[in-house]
């Protein structure tokens, strides 16, 4: 009885471990992780896009997605009235994802955030380590601010983010 009573509390405690482990997962798998990198480009460092031109525009306000990634989605109302400010400043407005073009065109539509251009890219390469990240870029490809995840304050964030586009 003793060694049956062992061996169910041992399953029991396994059981348990498990389900924790299981609810951890999901709980942060809102975040994409996307391994790889310590941080995510960080102000000062020039992002290598093969065939992006930079100087079209004074400022180009990037956003990092992943169409699997539950806080890019909640960031949508956001998202919405960043790409409205960068409109307003004429500044463009670029969307890396790790998805197809087509993918995060869809994706962008379902969620009604408008930007200039779709890019699939590989996000460890480029040093990202998580989405959502948002960076406004300079006319020569180096980042002026990055923020990872959405801006608790947003209200003060779209003020930052006009003073820089500007």
């Amino acid at each position: 009885m003793n060694k049956v009573q062992r061996t169910l509390e041992i399953l029991v405690n396994v059981a348990i471990l498990v389900t924790a482990g299981l609810v951890i997962a999901t709980l942060a798998g809102g975040y994409r992780n996307t391994g790889g990198m310590a941080s995510n480009p960080h102000e000062g460092t020039k992002l290598a896009i093969e065939g992006h031109d930079w100087s079209a525009v004074r400022s180009t306000v990037v956003l990092v997605l992943d169409t699997k990634c539950r806080h890019c989605a909640e960031g949508t109302p956001f998202y919405r009235r960043l790409a409205e400010a960068a409109r307003r400043e004429k500044a463009g407005l670029l969307a890396i994802l790790p998805q197809a073009p087509a993918d995060g065109k869809k994706y962008l539509s379902e969620l009604a955030v408008n930007v200039n251009q779709v890019r699939q890219e590989d996000l460890v390469k480029l040093g990202f380590r998580g989405t959502p990240t948002i960076l406004v870029v300079d006319r020569k490809g180096v980042v002026k601010r990055a923020w990872s995840g959405v801006p608790a304050s947003q209200d003060q964030a779209l003020k930052e983010f006009a003073d820089l586009i500007r």
